[in-house]
């Protein structure tokens, strides 16, 4: 039984000599880290870049030195006053500060970095007049991250399961479809919807004037986005970005090009474009910058690419890529082309990448520097950062729907209809208003009020590129960010690859392992939410401590993998066990009837009462017919010999099987051998075998033998034999 909470189960420690690529969480996020040399994998999101060095980390060095990427090295000591061609001011001219912008001056290309106010009901719309600052400051240390979910390490549980409420398993009703680790709703409830991505767009709707019929109450909550996060970072530290930190000549200049590019585009309307990723190629003379976009027209899934040379004349070059196409990108940079060109690929509309023609992972050059992804400054810079990088890929953010839920802690059920709201994945939101106020609840637990959307689903599959060759394929398991990972090389999986992932630090969030071709990574799990991870909880007046588990019995017959995930099958059955919170249970399962436990499960689940936590997962398989049936016959079969069995004796001794063991499945096989040894093949597969001394036995001479004369004897008397007679007879 796998139980969210066992992690000494899911923890994942291969502590590699050799480590010389891995992952690392910062302050910002998740990043590539190489002896100083690092690239940006920020939060929920993946994007990766190549690295090398010429020395091998210690274990400890790649599990605990998070400074890899000091801002403040070599490139700092190259921006002499010499060099520069203009003076930083240190104060922002007016027409650089962030303004609020009403909606139609937004459509107008003004500067709206002010949230989006995004209701619906006018008579409850906030005021768009009003400036609201929630850009996180992102400072440039790379100091170890703190879990959202504020998870800690628990102490190994063995408390029994005492007193505890169970709803038995056998003869429970089937669900014939269930939420996998996700919070159920009623089925009379509708949830609310609200649009806030181009609101004129066509394919985006919202319901909000139309009202669900529902006996629940109604969420008041509005949902504000910055639909261009890159802008509102460089305004807010015009001299403090990911531009700026990442150049050796033009820094002021070149930083305001990005800035009017990303004005040019800034509408919410289908005419503009979400910037999602900003990269520097170190490996020019005058470093490059390349901006990532997709249309805001969502049902446009073209990769829009902006290159800026950052020298003297600041010549922009723009380039559109397809879904499935590749695009190598010759150009000059004003003293001659480029030695290696970038390639950029849109894979299929949902992931891109750009790699840097003849750099490959080792090489001892200087590369990329990802600078700037979904939505944040990654704070990484500096020419360690960009040895060896020749390739970053990255998610293009597509359509998602995120689920705010009010809901039971002890149960886990919704007490207010769900409010959901429409964004594209990585976006920043910020939720206003209150929460509803519950009759008989008490608001206990409420979620950030700010954050990114998440684009992941529980039950959900999804594929991070490290470089080139490897992906790691991530299927999540639950809201909490707990995930089966799987790695693969150039398509083939990587034997020994596949793990449980949870998300607390140095615990069990990541590991370790080496690719066919020799090199070593160490991944980290960077789901650390999911799109219905948003939730207040509530509890129930004078039921404060009380919490409930729902134990689901998952059906994996046939799955070859020994780690599962709930969606890996059906449910055949639920328990329910119930607490008081911080308890720990340890519940021995009660298993649903003709089911076994799958592989390398244990026949408890453990684990403590939580607000956040309701579901726990027992992969079951069926039982095979050669376990559930024990094949008998009443009486055995006579034979002549029993060590050689003729043809009709062997379908004789079938027949009697067949007749005595009428629940026999279709299409069983029974094969006797010669000396009556007898195997049962079902169409499962199982098999039972039966000794011959079971099924069959010699007969008499009586019944082997039939004496007769051909001529019988004559005698005085028939009634009276004599002594001669009887003997002549």
């Amino acid at each position: 039984m796998v139980s969210k909470n066992n992690y000494q189960f899911y923890q994942q420690k291969h502590a590699d000599g050799k480590q010389r690529w891995g992952l690392r969480k910062l302050s910002v996020g998740v990043a590539s880290v190489l002896l100083g040399t690092t690239f940006m994998l920020h939060s929920n999101h993946a994007v990766s870049a190549d690295t090398v060095s010429t020395t091998t980390p210690t274990d400890a060095t790649v599990q605990t030195d998070s400074n890899v990427a000091d801002h403040q090295g070599s490139e700092v000591t190259l921006r002499t006053t010499a060099d520069k061609e203009e003076t930083v001011a240190t104060t922002t001219n007016a027409e650089e500060k962030v303004v609020a912008t009403n909606p139609k001056d937004a459509m107008q290309g003004q500067n709206p970095t002010q949230g989006q106010d995004t209701t619906q009901d006018k008579d409850k719309q906030t005021n768009a007049n009003e400036t609201t600052q929630n850009t996180t400051n992102v400072d440039k240390k790379d100091t170890e991250v703190t879990p959202t979910n504020d998870a800690k390490t628990p102490a190994t549980q063995n408390a029994t399961n005492v007193g505890n409420e169970v709803t038995p398993a056998n003869g429970a009703t089937p669900l014939k479809k269930f939420v996998l680790a996700a919070l159920p709703v009623r089925k009379a409830e509708t949830t609310e919807t609200t649009s806030v991505v181009n609101p004129t767009s066509a394919d985006l709707t919202t319901s909000n004037n139309e009202k669900p019929s529902t006996s629940l109450p109604m969420s008041n909550q509005d949902i504000k986005l910055d639909f261009q996060p890159m802008l509102t970072e460089i305004t807010n530290k015009p001299t403090d970005n990911w531009v700026y930190n990442n150049l050796k000549h033009y820094w002021i200049k070149s930083t305001a090009t990005v800035k009017g590019i990303l004005q040019t585009h800034t509408t919410n309307d289908e005419s503009g474009r979400y910037y999602f990723a900003g990269v520097a190629n170190y490996n020019e003379s005058y470093h490059v910058i390349y901006l990532l976009a997709r249309s805001n027209n969502l049902n446009d899934n073209n990769l829009y690419v902006t290159i800026l040379h950052t020298g003297r004349y600041q010549n922009i070059q723009e380039e559109v890529v397809a879904p499935g196409e590749s695009k190598k990108v010759e150009y000059s940079n004003g003293t001659g082309g480029t030695t290696h060109p970038p390639i950029f690929t849109n894979y299929d509309g949902t992931s891109v990448s750009i790699g840097l023609d003849g750099i490959e992972k080792g090489d001892d050059i200087q590369g990329m520097v990802v600078g700037f992804a979904y939505g944040q400054d990654t704070g990484i810079s500096g020419d360690p950062a960009s040895m060896g990088n020749g390739f970053m890929t990255t998610p293009m953010p597509t359509k998602t729907t995120t689920t705010i839920h009010y809901v039971d802690q002890a149960t886990g059920d919704e007490l207010a209809v769900p409010k959901s709201f429409e964004g594209v994945a990585y976006q920043k939101y910020t939720i206003t208003g209150e929460a509803p106020t519950i009759d008989g609840y008490t608001l206990k637990k409420s979620p950030e009020t700010t954050g990114s959307i998440s684009p992941y689903k529980v039950g959900e599959s999804y594929d991070f590129r490290l470089d080139k060759h490897v992906v790691v394929k991530q299927t999540v398991i639950d809201s909490q960010g707990l995930v089966r990972v799987t790695a693969y090389y150039d398509g083939e999986e990587i034997n020994n690859t596949t793990r449980y992932l949870g998300n607390i630090p140095n615990v069990n969030d990541h590991y370790s392992f080496y690719a066919p071709h020799g090199k070593s990574y160490t991944y980290i799990n960077q789901i650390t939410s999911t799109n219905d991870g948003i939730v207040y909880y509530y509890a129930k007046d004078g039921s404060e401590d009380k919490s409930e588990v729902r134990v689901h019995y998952i059906d994996v017959t046939g799955n070859k993998s020994s780690l599962f995930v709930p969606g890996d099958g059906e449910e055949v059955a639920t328990d329910k066990i119930s607490g008081k919170l911080g308890e720990t249970y340890n519940y021995n399962v009660n298993l649903p009837t003709d089911y076994n436990l799958a592989t390398n499960q244990a026949n408890t689940v453990n684990g403590k009462y939580t607000i956040d936590h309701h579901d726990e997962y027992v992969y079951v398989v069926k039982k095979t017919s050669a376990e559930k049936l024990d094949p008998t016959v009443k009486a055995k079969t006579k034979v002549d010999d029993k060590t050689k069995l003729t043809d009709d004796e062997k379908k004789e001794v079938a027949d009697n099987i067949r007749a005595n063991n009428p629940g026999l499945p279709e299409n069983t096989k029974i094969d006797v051998g010669d000396n009556g040894d007898t195997t049962i093949t079902y169409p499962d597969k199982s098999v039972d075998t039966i000794t011959g001394d079971k099924l069959v036995e010699a007969k008499t001479s009586a019944e082997k033998l039939d004496p007769t004369v051909k001529a019988k004897t004559k005698v005085d008397d028939k009634t009276k034999l004599t002594d001669d007679e009887k003997k002549e007879v």
